[in-house]
């Protein structure tokens, strides 16, 4: 077997546990985020009858308690708290915002206040999980390798946000056929709104009237009930990453100097 001096990506990087398990904290929640983050865009435009603009601004919690948290907690946690306790306790949080709306929703119907809250604790689980991944994941990596190391992070990144709405999106858009009642329409109608619910919002259009209106809120409830158990499902994703990392990150690592 020939070996490259240097290869294009350092597998063995992977044979230190705390860069594996940093990998995998930011891979396994980027799976939730991505999936998560598509569905509820699709939920505040074709459920809730948003702009694309309005929708983007009504997802503006998450990345603000991200940015906050990311730079607030990280550096003061992690001089106090071992890396291992830190990240797992941001993946905790995380998994909590993502499960929200599912637990909100034994409850009573869900509005925009109540995914609002959800991302933010979303953001902030984020903010401070992802970066106390990426200082484990540097801080496990050689110092001649760290350009290695930073380019399989932003894979992870990439690969996890494509997974999670492939598989994610995929549950939920099974689920919301499965929810979808019955249809009052011709064959084929009825079939493009079973197909998504991007179909089912717009042929109200069209069909106008009592009719239309009865289809676009039972897509928009059978809609609804597809996404939770997805978020649900994500959320079981960061706890399984959190505890990842409190089995396998040892407990002594520190941020380095250099890192």
């Amino acid at each position: 077997m020939r070996r490259l001096t240097n290869p294009l990506l350092q597998v063995r990087l992977f044979a230190e546990p705390a860069f594996s398990v940093a990998a995998t904290a930011i891979f396994l929640p980027m799976v939730g985020m991505g999936a998560i983050l598509f569905l509820v865009t699709q939920w505040f435009q074709y459920g809730e009858g948003y702009t694309p603009l309005e929708a983007g601004l009504r997802l503006l919690p998450a990345p603000l308690a991200l940015i906050a948290a990311s730079m607030v907690a990280p550096p003061a946690l992690v001089q106090r708290f071992a890396i291992r306790h830190v990240l797992g306790a941001g993946l905790v949080v995380l998994a909590a915002g993502m499960a929200l709306p599912w637990t909100l929703q034994q409850f009573t119907d869900l509005g925009y206040p109540a995914f609002a809250a959800a991302l933010t604790v979303m953001g902030l689980g984020a903010g401070i999980a992802t970066t106390v991944a990426s200082v484990t994941l540097v801080s496990a990596a050689p110092a001649a390798e760290v350009s290695s190391a930073a380019a399989i992070e932003e894979t992870c990144y990439e690969l996890g946000s494509a997974m999670g709405v492939a598989v994610l999106g995929s549950t939920a858009a099974a689920l919301y056929r499965g929810n979808l009642p019955a249809l009052d329409l011709d064959g084929p109608t009825a079939a493009a709104a079973r197909d998504s619910v991007g179909e089912a919002a717009h042929i109200p259009e069209r069909l106008g009237g009592a009719v239309g209106q009865a289809l676009l809120d039972a897509a928009s409830h059978a809609y609804t009930l597809a996404i939770t158990p997805a978020f649900l499902m994500a959320g079981g994703l960061a706890v399984a990453a959190a505890a990842t990392t409190w089995t396998l990150i040892p407990r002594d690592l520190r941020p380095t100097e250099n890192h």
